[in-house]
């Protein structure tokens, strides 16, 4: 039979189905030795996929050994190795300004960075960028790691305060401003 030797993933994704090919109606059992990746411990036939799983800061990875039975005999054992690697802990921050000002939108997590929506950002791409929008705006902040391509989000509030208006009040030939009692 010819397995796949090894796959990666991110946490939370989709695996892809390891099938194995047989020129027989061989059997095939497999034992995974990290169930910790959302893989079941053992298990008959292809492996299905599953959803990735890794709530650590490093990769983690299984060795899934599989044989081959033909009339009760067992072959030799291959192995499938899956490697999962952990989400970015992304955190942006935001902040609060006059109208017609800018915040410093302010991320780490990750190695790069995207920022939507696009509207009132002096650049899309970068761990410190300017927002000036019009008004106040949620930005998401996506990071990736570079090394494992894995990615996840964070949000960003940017608060927009309104200019005061003053406006004059004449009584007589003095000027007041409105609530200046």
């Amino acid at each position: 039979f010819t397995p796949v030797k090894k796959f990666e993933y991110c946490s939370g994704q989709l695996t892809n189905e390891v099938q194995f090919v047989s020129t027989d109606n061989t059997i095939f059992g497999w034992t995974n030795s990290n169930p910790a990746i959302g893989l079941s411990a053992t298990g008959l036939g292809e492996i299905a996929p599953f959803i990735a799983k890794n709530n650590s800061a490093s990769p983690i990875e299984a060795m899934v050994i599989v044989r081959a039975f033909l009339n009760g005999c067992p072959g030799p054992p291959d192995t499938v190795k899956f490697i999962v690697n952990p989400l970015p802990k992304i955190t942006a921050t935001g902040g609060e300004a006059c109208e017609g000002s800018g915040v410093v939108l302010q991320a780490s997590g990750a190695d790069e960075y995207v920022c939507s929506p696009l509207s009132g950002l002096n650049n899309s791409t970068g761990s410190s960028v300017t927002a000036s929008p019009a008004s106040s705006t949620t930005y998401t902040v996506v990071g990736k790691n570079n090394a494992s391509g894995c990615s996840s989000s964070a949000t960003a509030v940017v608060k927009i305060n309104p200019t005061p208006a003053a406006s004059l009040l004449k009584t007589g030939t003095n000027f007041i401003c409105q609530n200046d009692q």
